[in-house]
């Protein structure tokens, strides 16, 4: 017996049975089991991104190409390029972790369900950046909450992965993708910070080749050296590390703050000139995912360092 496709899963049902014989239609059937499948089956499991059953582009190989452990060639010219997948049950998803690499600048990815070849039919569900991971075979996994009510209404059509780009240029390669039952946090978490994306700062100092001399301007707790980056999204993280280099003598406490709070601070007394990383435990519940359901703006307060030139390299909030 197959049920029909857009029956619900929920609520009770009365099931009969017949069975006919010589055109004689009579009520009772002997049953050894009834078997419905489970919501979701595909969800958290791994697939491969060369499952793909359909593409945009079957005869060239330079628009999306099957490469065995992963897909390839990924760009589009003057229109949307994509790949398909039929027959998966994401029913229950809250995010989709997409493990991609790239050795250029990367780019957008759509992620749609709808009739199968039709991408223009299809309704996005979630849309993912993936920027560059310093090289074709350095895989990361990107992580994107998705719609949940989209995947529930289009149960059993297809999943297309878009190409949201007119460069023509390679943009990323794709290894493989899961979708998720449990709520995704943290999508900044793991991942480097580079200094120069800062939105506001108060060095105190010039900055060096994109790098900063970043001094404390004052003497007073109130009048502190900072730099200060737009909403970052770290529920779940556990710790910061900061890698930096000092130019002058003297010691100085580093001060992360995340939406106006402190989540601890740390001493520095490392020589000078030396390149030296420093991981700074969370004090506060940066951690806990009933810390906001936004992303939060994020700062690093350098206090009590008068005398002392701080370069910072990188920023990176750690899971452990």
């Amino acid at each position: 017996v197959t049920l029909a496709a857009n029956i619900p899963f929920t609520g009770s049902y009365l099931m009969e049975f017949y069975r006919q014989r010589n055109g004689i239609t009579s009520q009772g059937l002997d049953l050894d089991y009834i078997f419905i499948p489970e919501s979701g089956v595909d969800v958290g499991q791994t697939i491969e991104a060369a499952t793909y059953h359909f593409e945009s582009q079957p005869y060239d190989d330079n628009i999306i190409r099957d490469m065995g452990t992963k897909v390839g060639y990924m760009k589009a010219a003057n229109a949307a390029e994509y790949m398909g997948y039929n027959h998966l049950d994401l029913r229950g998803a809250k995010n989709l972790t997409v493990r991609a690499s790239s050795g250029a600048q990367g780019g957008r990815l759509l992620v749609k369900m709808g009739p199968a070849n039709n991408p223009t039919a299809a309704t996005t569900i979630a849309t993912l950046t993936v920027s560059n991971t310093g090289g074709w075979d350095s895989f990361q996994d990107f992580n994107v909450p998705v719609n949940e009510d989209v995947i529930s209404q289009m149960h059993g059509q297809s999943l297309y992965f878009v190409i949201d780009d007119s460069s023509n240029t390679f943009l990323y390669d794709i290894q493989s993708f899961q979708f998720n039952k449990a709520p995704f946090y943290g999508a900044d978490v793991d991942k480097d910070i580079n200094p120069n994306t800062y939105t506001t700062k108060n060095t105190g100092g010039s900055a060096s080749y994109g790098i900063y001399h970043f001094k404390d301007p004052g003497y007073s707790q109130y009048d502190r050296g900072f730099i200060s980056y737009g909403g970052v999204d770290v529920r779940n993280a556990k710790s910061v590390t900061v890698s930096y280099k000092k130019w002058a003598s003297g010691s100085l406490h580093v001060e992360p703050t995340l939406g106006g709070r402190s989540l601890g601070s740390t001493q520095i007394n490392t020589a000078f000139g030396v390149t030296s990383t420093v991981t700074i435990p969370l004090s506060y519940g940066a951690e806990r995912p009933d810390y906001g359901m936004a992303p939060k703006g994020f700062s690093l307060v350098i206090k009590d360092g008068e005398l002392t030139d701080f370069d910072i390299y990188n920023i990176k909030f750690n899971k452990n």
